[in-house]
C-alpha cells in the first residue's frame, strides 16, 4: 500500500512537470542555461498568464541570463487546483526552464507591480517549501528579493517576508546585485553587503519603523537607469499571456504630467524617452514575424517621436498596440495613423467630467476635448472608446457627478448616430490613495458614500444607448488602500487572507474597523509618512502638492 501510494505520488508529480514543459514548448525566446555559479528563480506574485505580460520580469531575466556566472528561471502561482496537487504530493513549485525546485536556487526574486499580489507571494513561498518568515531562514535557504514599484513605494506591508527590497529601476540594481553576489560567499555577508548600498532596504538590519529609516544615516534611496539604457523589451513571445503574442517594447519611462493621484510622474525621473532609431533597432533584431508590437509608456503620445515610431512600425508590417493615450494628445492626424497600425480601440483617461475637478487633480483636460475625439473615432471607423472613471476625487461633489453623466449622455448620442456599432465603455473606479503622490493625504469616503455615489450613477448611465459601465467595489479599494498604506503590522492581513486563500471581501469587511482611521481620518492621514525611501527631491514635496490641490478646491 506505501509502494503504491508512493507511486501514484511519483505520478501525479511527473504530470506537474509534463505541464511546464508543454508550457516551455509555446514560448519563443532565448534558449535555456543549464548551469551557472549563481542561480535565481524569478517570478511575478501570480499566474503565468498574468505574470508573463510584466515586462520588468523580462528585462531581469535578460540581464541576469546575460552574465555567464548567472542562470534565471522563472516560476509562477499554480492554478487553485494544481496547488492542491503540490499539497498533496509534497512536491515543491518548479521553474519552468528546468523544473528544478525552486528553493534549491541561490535567490528567490518576485518583480511586484500590485499589492493584491502580496497574498500570492507569501503562498508561493509555502509552496515553495520556503519558510515564510525572514526570521526563520537559515544559512542554506535562498535569498528573497523583492522590486518592482511596491518595493519602492511602501515595502513595509511585507517585511516580514522579505529578506531584501530593491529600490528603483531594474537595470542598475541588477548589476549591483551581481556584484555582491559574485563577491561574497554565503548568505550572511550578502545581507550585509546590500544593506550597505542605499539601493536596498533589508529589514533585519534596517528595522521596520518607516520614521527610523527616514532618519538613519543609511537611509535607503530610489536608484535610477542611465539616459542611455537600453529599452526594455520582450525576450520571450507566447500566446499564453494578457497580451498574447506580443512584443512588449517600453519608449518612455516616466509621465511629464504629474497627476496628483498617480504614482509614475512623481517616481520616475528625470523623464526618459527612448530614440525612435533604436526602438525600431529593436524591432528588426527582436521582433518574431507575426506579432503585434505593444507600446508601452505612461503616456505614449507625449513621446516627441511617437508619430515616427507608429510609422517605422507600420512599415515592418506589424500592428500596433498602445496602452491608454492622454486625451490632448490625439488630433485626428494621429488617429489615422493608429487606425492604419490596427488599432480599432481607444483607451483614455478623462478621471471625471467636471473641469474644475480635473484641476484639483492636476489634469487640466477639458469635456470639449474627449467629445472631439470621440467624435473623430467614430467618424475614423473606431470599434469603441475605453474610458476610466475615478469616484471619490478630493472635493469631488454631486454636481461633478452630474457634469461626468451630462458628459456620457453627449457622447452615448454620438455613438449612437454612428453608421457602425461604436461602444463606449466607462469604468468607475474608487479613488486609492497611493504612498509617494499628493493624494496619499486625501482620505476616502466611507462605504456609505461611495455606494450611494455608485447607485446615483447606475441608476443614470444604465439606460444610455452604446454606454456600458462597470463600477469597482469600494472594500476593493479599501484593501488596495490598506496595503498601500499601511505599516508592517499590515502583514497580519495579508497572513489572514491568504489562510482563508484569498477571500479578501470577508476579511475586509470584518477587519475594517482595524483601518478606520488610516482610511478615512483626515488628521491620520495627513500625518502620514511612509516615504523612507529617498525619491531624490524634498520630503514635504508631495505634501506641498496635496495642499496646492486644496486650494484649488477652495477655489473651486
Amino acid at each position: 500500500t506505501i509502494c503504491l501510494k508512493r507511486m501514484i505520488r511519483n505520478m501525479i508529480a511527473h504530470d506537474l512537470v509534463e505541464r511546464l514543459k508543454r508550457q516551455r514548448s509555446r514560448e519563443h525566446g532565448i534558449p535555456i542555461k543549464r548551469e551557472a555559479r549563481v542561480r535565481v528563480a524569478l517570478a511575478h506574485p501570480n499566474t503565468y498568464h498574468v505574470g508573463m505580460s510584466n515586462l520588468g520580469l523580462q528585462v531581469v531575466y535578460r540581464m541576469f541570463n546575460a552574465h555567464p556566472a548567472f542562470l534565471c528561471e522563472r516560476f509562477f502561482l499554480p492554478s487553485p487546483a494544481l496547488q492542491q496537487v503540490h499539497h498533496r504530493t509534497r512536491t515543491p513549485l518548479l521553474t519552468i526552464e528546468s523544473r528544478r525546485p525552486v528553493n534549491t536556487f541561490d535567490i528567490v526574486a518576485f518583480s511586484t507591480s500590485f499589492e493584491f499580489d502580496y497574498v500570492w507571494l507569501l503562498r508561493m513561498l509555502k509552496l515553495a517549501h520556503i519558510p515564510p518568515y525572514r526570521a526563520e531562514r537559515e544559512a542554506h535557504h535562498p535569498i528573497v528579493l523583492v522590486g518592482g514599484p511596491c518595493a519602492w513605494m511602501n515595502p513595509l506591508p511585507i517585511a516580514r517576508f522579505v529578506d531584501v527590497f530593491a529600490l528603483g529601476d531594474g537595470e542598475p540594481l541588477v548589476e549591483k546585485i551581481m556584484d555582491v553576489f559574485l563577491e561574497h560567499p554565503d548568505r550572511e555577508a550578502r545581507l550585509a553587503a546590500l544593506a550597505e548600498d542605499p539601493a536596498f532596504y533589508v529589514p533585519a538590519i534596517h528595522g521596520d519603523h518607516a520614521t527610523v529609516l527616514r532618519d538613519t544615516q543609511r537611509r535607503p534611496a530610489f536608484v535610477r537607469a542611465g539616459t542611455d539604457v537600453e529599452p526594455p523589451h520582450s525576450c520571450i513571445i507566447t500566446p499564453d499571456t494578457e497580451f498574447g503574442n506580443t512584443f512588449l517594447l517600453e519608449i518612455m519611462r516616466g509621465c511629464p504630467h504629474w497627476c496628483r493621484f498617480c504614482w509614475i510622474g512623481y517616481n520616475h525621473l528625470p523623464l526618459k524617452f527612448a530614440p525612435v532609431e533604436r526602438i525600431l533597432e529593436l524591432v528588426d533584431a527582436r521582433a518574431p514575424e507575426g506579432v503585434t508590437i505593444g507600446l508601452i509608456g505612461a503616456s505614449p503620445a507625449d513621446h516627441p517621436q511617437f508619430r515616427d515610431i507608429l510609422e517605422g512600425v507600420i512599415e515592418r508590417g506589424f500592428p500596433v498596440t498602445v496602452s491608454s493615450l492622454r486625451i490632448d494628445t490625439l488630433d485626428r492626424s494621429l488617429l489615422e495613423v493608429l487606425k492604419r497600425a490596427g488599432k480599432r480601440n481607444l483607451t483614455m483617461a478623462p478621471e471625471t467630467g467636471s473641469d474644475e475637478l480635473r484641476r484639483v487633480v492636476r489634469k487640466p483636460l477639458t469635456n470639449e476635448d474627449l467629445i472631439r475625439v470621440v467624435e473623430e473615432a467614430v467618424a475614423l471607423g473606431f470599434s469603441s472608446v475605453k474610458l476610466y472613471y475615478i469616484l471619490g476625487l478630493p472635493g469631488e461633489t454631486p454636481a461633478d457627478l452630474e457634469e461626468t453623466v451630462a458628459v456620457l449622455a453627449k457622447l452615448s448620442d454620438i455613438a449612437s448616430r454612428a453608421s457602425h456599432s461604436f461602444l463606449i465603455r466607462a469604468s468607475f473606479n474608487c479613488l486609492v490613495p497611493k504612498p509617494n503622490t499628493p493624494f496619499q493625504y486625501a482620505p476616502m469616503p466611507d462605504e456609505k458614500t461611495f455606494q450611494e455615489r455608485i447607485r446615483w450613477m447606475k441608476k443614470r448611465v444604465r439606460r444610455m444607448p452604446s454606454i456600458h459601465a462597470s463600477f469597482m467595489n469600494p472594500l476593493y479599494a479599501y484593501y488596495q488602500a490598506v496595503l498601500s498604506l499601511g505599516d508592517a503590522s499590515v502583514a497580519d492581513l495579508v497572513e489572514t487572507i491568504e489562510a482563508r486563500d484569498g477571500a479578501w471581501r470577508a476579511v475586509i469587511r470584518e477587519e475594517i474597523d482595524r483601518y478606520r482611521e488610516i482610511l478615512f481620518d483626515p488628521a491620520t492621514r495627513l500625518a502620514l509618512d511612509r516615504q523612507f525611501v529617498s525619491m531624490g527631491y524634498r520630503d514635504d514635496f508631495v505634501k506641498k502638492e496635496y495642499e496646492k490641490a486644496i486650494l484649488v478646491h477652495g477655489s473651486k
